[in-house]
């Protein structure tokens, strides 16, 4: 990450990582997008504050996830092989607080392959909760779950509102399996007297996106500097909404702190269709020229509303997507990967 994107959280969010002062945290899915800025800014945050935190990170292979992620280095992480869909190690150490992230999203971690995702998501949320049992946890969970959840309505309809989706018609397995995670900690913390945190992740713009997966605003980027072309492939009037990663990761750290059991959207309301975004983006890169492949095909809408969230957690999108995108194109200019 860039050093001043990690500097910022620990400016803008001192007093949620404060909060974490001498506690151990469980991360799982410590090697993925979410989990890698989270990871590093709790080291980071652990280095700056004095923190005495004891991080443990869950990941199926050690080496490549410490030579993907230099803070996985860093004394105070504890790196933990394990495959998810599989029992907890009957050895691993109780703890105060859970970020629990793993769910492939990538094709390199599996994504296409959705019968794998649904056994991650749903399996690997069934062996945390029985080693959660097995401990008589009594800490803090926050789940990143997805704004896939709310199905046909957040294609179809537009923004929507944060709201209990339990009786939402699901468009596809993705969203079902995450749903049913969320279903099975929420049950488990109502019978435990724990606290969970389902927050409902949309989508990000910034450092450790992909540039050649299935990411619009990725793809875009990275074939304005590479190629000099910006290809919209499908409808230009489909929307998205963007955030940077330093307020996503700004508003897991407040929202695990929560008082009581909630849910949370994480995502920006300001929403650009595909042909505002390739225009965004073309402002980077003057030259680059944008083209348009099957704009007939149908437009869909992936956007959430935030303003409960906004409102009971105290937390605000600080960076605009243009500002997000130069700070992401200086990250790659740099040597990011």
């Amino acid at each position: 990450m860039l050093s001043s994107d990690l500097a910022e959280i620990l400016s803008r969010y001192q007093t949620s990582l404060k909060a974490f002062q001498n506690s151990r945290i469980l991360v799982t899915g410590g090697t993925g997008f979410v989990g890698r800025w989270l990871v590093s800014s709790l080291v980071e945050a652990n280095m700056q504050l004095d923190l005495n935190i004891s991080l443990c990170v869950m990941t199926r292979n050690g080496k490549a996830a410490q030579n993907a992620n230099l803070s996985l280095a860093d004394k105070s992480v504890n790196i933990i092989e394990h495959d998810i869909t599989l029992p907890f190690p009957p050895t691993l150490e109780n703890f105060d607080y859970v970020f629990h992230a793993a769910t492939p999203s990538q094709t390199k971690t599996g994504s296409q392959d959705i019968q794998y995702v649904e056994e991650v998501t749903r399996q690997g949320t069934l062996n945390l909760i029985e080693f959660l049992l097995l401990n008589n946890f009594r800490g803090k969970i926050l789940h990143t779950s997805s704004g896939a959840v709310y199905g046909n309505s957040i294609t179809q309809k537009g923004p929507v509102h944060e709201f209990d989706s339990s009786e939402v018609n699901l468009l596809n397995r993705y969203g079902s399996s995450k749903l049913a995670s969320e279903k099975m900690l929420t049950d488990y913390a109502a019978k435990n007297d724990v606290i969970i945190v389902n927050a409902r992740l949309f989508a990000f713009a910034g450092p450790l996106i992909s540039l050649n997966e299935h990411f619009a605003i990725g793809n875009f980027l990275g074939q304005a500097r590479q190629e000099g072309i910006i290809e919209i492939k499908g409808n230009p009037q489909t929307m998205r909404s963007y955030l940077y990663p330093t307020d996503m990761i700004g508003w897991i750290i407040t929202g695990i702190h929560a008082n009581e059991s909630s849910f949370m959207h994480v995502c920006s309301e300001l929403g650009f269709n595909m042909f505002e975004l390739a225009e965004l983006v073309q402002g980077l890169y003057p030259n680059s020229k944008i083209i348009f492949t099957n704009p007939e095909s149908s437009a869909n809408v992936y956007l959430g509303k935030n303003q409960i969230t906004t409102s009971r957690f105290n937390v605000k999108q600080n960076i605009s997507l243009y500002a997000g995108l130069q700070r992401w194109d200086r990250w790659l200019t740099v040597g990011g990967m």
